[in-house]
């Protein structure tokens, strides 16, 4: 199994605190996304699963690890909502019931995993919230996760205890990918800035493939839109629904460069491969216009993250277009 160094101090503080609860508990974990927070929750139910573990570590050999590994323990159950926008219906919640109720309680341990309860709807969030009271005294335990920001949920956190993971240092994280892979350091600096506390969204973004479009999509933006002045073009980059909130979030640290750029703090710019285009910005906008793009982005795309966004397409036309109107201004 996979494992990363930084989730070493978070087991072993979880491991401890089951290890001295003598009732089942209710866990919320929350992190920041690319922490790795799935296999340290996957890890910690192995370890209760287990049969024969010794302190933190487990056997390996044991039926119930054997079954785990295989992925048909009876009594693990994981909900799995992973595309953005997909929210956990009160169907889904019944159906834990009905596996709580059904399922032969194997290893006197049960453990319902349910991930992004940041889309439970509401009527699911009441239901999941009457199944933790029912079960919390049946030897069954409730990890739910979220790696980001949760929303109304203050009934739900009340009967969880809520755990943070912890975020690496950088220097922490520039050192499990100097040791582990061979990417430029420039690169490394540049997306260790963009995805601090995210080692995992570091590594995505610095695999060739990824790190090439990063590059093509500052490429064609300034072709485009700063030069040409081009948006049906440069809307085609945000064609792929599951690259648009990374480049939203791209231009946002463009424009963020500019301001450092126009306030003389070159050196805390984050794109420090990109500075013609942020010079060429520079030249075009001003700060307070800049400012007011970057908070109509951060709008734009806390709404994508919170929900499904029906009108997607309508609202990135329209920042295109005031970019696009402060460029012809300019």
């Amino acid at each position: 199994m996979r494992w990363y160094p930084w989730l070493n101090q978070d087991y072993k503080k979880i491991i401890r605190l089951l290890s001295r609860k003598k009732k089942c508990l209710s866990i919320l974990f929350h992190s920041n996304s690319g922490l790795g927070s799935d296999l340290l929750i996957y890890a910690i139910s192995r370890w209760m699963m287990c049969r024969k573990h010794f302190g933190i570590m487990i056997c390996n050999k044991c039926r119930n690890c054997r079954m785990m590994l295989s992925g048909v323990h009876p009594d693990f159950y994981r909900l799995n909502t992973s595309e953005k926008g997909n929210s956990i219906g009160v169907e889904q919640i019944r159906e834990i019931n009905k596996v709580l109720h059904h399922h032969s309680n194997y290893n006197f341990v049960r453990i319902i995993w349910i991930r992004n309860i940041q889309y439970l709807t509401k009527e699911a969030r009441y239901s999941l919230i009457k199944t933790l009271e029912n079960f919390s005294e049946k030897k069954t335990y409730f990890f739910l996760e979220s790696s980001q920001a949760i929303f109304n949920l203050s009934s739900l956190r009340s009967k969880c205890i809520l755990y943070s993971l912890k975020e690496p240092r950088n220097e922490v994280v520039i050192d499990w990918l100097n040791e582990n892979y061979n990417f430029p350091k420039k690169n490394i600096a540049i997306a260790t800035k963009l995805y601090s506390g995210s080692p995992l969204n570091i590594l995505n973004l610095l695999e060739d493939q990824r790190w090439k479009n990063r590059k093509k999509f500052y490429f064609n933006f300034g072709k485009n839109v700063v030069c040409r002045g081009d948006l049906l073009s440069f809307f085609q980059e945000f064609k792929k629904r599951s690259d648009i909130e990374e480049r939203i979030f791209f231009l946002v640290v463009l424009f963020l460069d500019v301001i450092k750029y126009q306030k003389d703090s070159i050196f805390y710019c984050i794109n420090q491969d990109e500075f013609d285009l942020i010079k060429c910005i520079s030249k075009k906008i001003s700060t307070k216009k800049l400012l007011k793009i970057v908070e109509n982005l951060e709008i734009l795309r806390k709404n994508l993250m919170r929900s499904s966004f029906i009108n997607l397409d309508l609202n990135i036309i329209i920042q295109l277009c005031n970019l696009q109107i402060c460029f012809k201004e300019s």
